[in-house]
C-alpha cells in the first residue's frame, strides 16, 4: 500500500496505531521530534517490548554548541510551542525506558525512514514495514500538515521485501557506523563520548530546563508577527533556531508595552503580559528597513537578558536598559541622533572588540560570564559615551518620549 500525506490512505501515525500489536519495533529515521516520541508513547508504548532506533548524525561534531536542533524543534507551531514543555517531558520518560535503545551513524548521516515491526506472537502476518521519505517527526508522520511531499511503501506479512529490511537492518544495528556514543567536542577543542541516549536525553530536558515561558512566549509571538521581519534574515540557518525569536525582543520593552497601553487600555493582564490576539499583534507599527541594522544588537541583548534571568543575575537591569534605548531609537532614529541619544553605533563597536564574530548562545557558560562581565564594566564606566547619553536620557529626550520614559 502507498502512504502518502495527501491521498485515503492512512498517514504513517494511522497506520502505526491501527497496526501495532504486542511485539519490538524497529525505526531507522534521519531525524525525530519530541512530538513524534510523545505520540509514540502515547500510542503503542504499552504494547512495544523493545524499541531500536537508528538515527542519523543529528549535529554536526563541529557545530555541537548550537543551541538548538532539529530533532527538538522542527519549525514549531503556535500549538506546539505552547505544548512544548509536555511534550518534552514526556520524550524524555519515553527516551529513559530501558526498553529503548539508540544508536547513531558516525561518520555517516542516515537518509533512509524504515519502520518494522515484529510481533511477539509467533504469526508472520502482523508483521509490518514502512520504508519511503517519511522521517520520524510530526510531519512526516503525517500529525500535522507540510508542504513537503511524503511518499512511502507499507505491507504486512513475512513477504521477501520484509525479510530484506528486516536483514538490512540486523546489518546496520550491528555495524562499524552505528555507535552507542556520541562524539562531541568540549569548550577546549577536545573530543570526548557520552552515550548517545544520555545525550538526547539532555538535550531535550533543555526545553522544559532551560527555556522559560517567556521565551515560548516570544515563540507565539514571532509566528504571528514574524512576517513583517526584514526578509534578510530569513534563511535556513537562522530560521532553525530559536535565536530567531529575538527579533521579538521589541515586544516586550517599555516602548511597545507602554504603546499596547495607550491603544488597548482595556485588554486584561496575564501573567504580566497583555492578553492579545493576532490583530492587535499586527496592529503594532513596525519601521520598515530598521531591523538589518539593528537586528545583532538586539538579538544578542536579548540572548544576554534571557542568560542572565535564568542564572538570576542582578546585572540583568543594566542590559534592560541597553535594550530598551535601542528600541526607542529604533522608532525614533531621527529625533534621538539629532538629540545625541542614540547609542547604536557605540554598542556595535564594544560587540565588535569584546564579542566579535562569536555567537553568544553558542558559547561556553565561562565565556558567557567574561563577556557579560566586560561589557557589564564598560558600560557601567561614566566616561563612556553609551553612559553619558543614557543618564542625559530622559533630560534631552524630545517632549514626545518623556512621558514614555518617566512611566513605570
Amino acid at each position: 500500500m502507498l502512504l502518502d500525506n495527501e491521498n485515503q490512505n492512512l498517514k504513517v501515525h494511522e497506520w502505526i496505531a491501527k497496526y501495532t500489536e504486542e511485539g519490538n519495533l524497529n525505526i531507522v529515521t534521519g531525524y525525530f521530534t519530541i512530538g513524534a516520541l510523545a505520540y509514540l508513547s502515547k500510542t503503542v508504548n504499552k504494547k512495544i517490548k523493545d524499541y531500536r532506533f537508528v538515527l542519523g548524525d543529528i549535529v554536526n561534531v563541529d557545530a555541537v554548541k548550537d543551541r538548538t536542533l532539529d530533532l527538538i524543534n522542527e519549525n514549531i507551531t503556535i500549538e506546539a510551542a505552547l505544548r512544548l514543555d509536555k511534550l518534552a517531558q514526556e520524550a524524555v520518560e519515553f527516551l529513559k525506558q530501558d526498553n529503548v535503545n539508540a544508536r547513531t551513524l558516525e561518520p555517516n548521516f542516515c537518509h533512509a525512514k524504515v519502520y518494522l515491526f515484529k510481533p511477539a506472537a509467533n504469526d508472520d502476518r502482523d508483521n509490518y514495514f514502512i520504508s519511503g521519505s517519511s522521517n520520524l517527526t510530526e510531519a512526516g508522520i503525517g500529525l500535522k500538515e507540510t508542504h513537503n511531499i511524503e511518499l512511502n511503501i507499507a505491507e504486512t506479512g513475512n513477504n521477501n521485501q520484509y525479510k530484506e529490511l528486516a536483514e538490512w537492518f540486523e546489518g546496520l544495528w550491528i555495524s562499524k557506523q552505528a555507535h552507542k556514543d556520541k562524539t562531541l567536542i568540549d569548550e577546549n577543542g577536545k573530543k570526548y563520548t557520552k552515550p548517545f541516549k544520555k545525550y538526547l536525553i539532555e538535550e531535550i530536558e533543555k526545553i522544559f530546563i532551560k527555556y522559560s515561558p517567556k521565551e515560548l512566549y516570544y515563540k507565539v509571538l514571532f509566528e504571528l508577527f514574524g512576517s513583517q521581519i526584514d526578509s534578510a534574515h530569513d534563511n535556513p540557518g537562522f530560521n532553525r533556531q530559536i535565536g530567531r525569536l529575538e527579533n521579538t525582543a521589541i515586544l516586550n520593552t517599555k516602548l511597545i508595552s507602554f504603546w499596547f497601553s495607550k491603544n488597548y487600555n482595556s485588554l486584561s493582564m496575564a501573567g504580566g503580559y497583555f492578553n492579545v490576539g493576532t490583530n492587535e499583534i499586527n496592529s503594532i507599527p513596525v519601521p520598515e528597513n530598521a531591523f538589518a541594522d539593528y537586528w545583532r544588537s538586539l538579538s544578542f541583548l536579548t540572548e544576554v537578558n534571557q542568560y542572565l534571568n535564568r542564572v538570576e543575575s542582578t546585572n540583568i537591569t543594566l542590559f534592560i536598559n541597553i535594550l530598551n534605548a535601542l528600541v526607542v531609537e529604533l522608532y525614533f532614529e531621527n529625533e534621538t541622533y539629532e538629540s545625541k541619544l542614540d547609542i547604536l553605533k557605540f554598542v556595535e563597536q564594544d560587540l565588535k572588540e569584546v564579542l566579535g564574530k562569536d555567537n553568544f548562545e553558542q558559547l561556553p557558560d565561562k565565556r558567557k560570564e567574561a563577556v557579560i562581565e566586560e561589557l557589564h564594566k564598560r558600560w557601567s564606566n561614566p566616561a563612556s559615551e553609551i553612559v553619558k547619553r543614557m543618564n542625559s536620557f530622559t533630560e534631552k529626550s524630545p517632549d514626545i518620549l518623556k512621558s514614555i520614559l518617566e512611566s513605570k
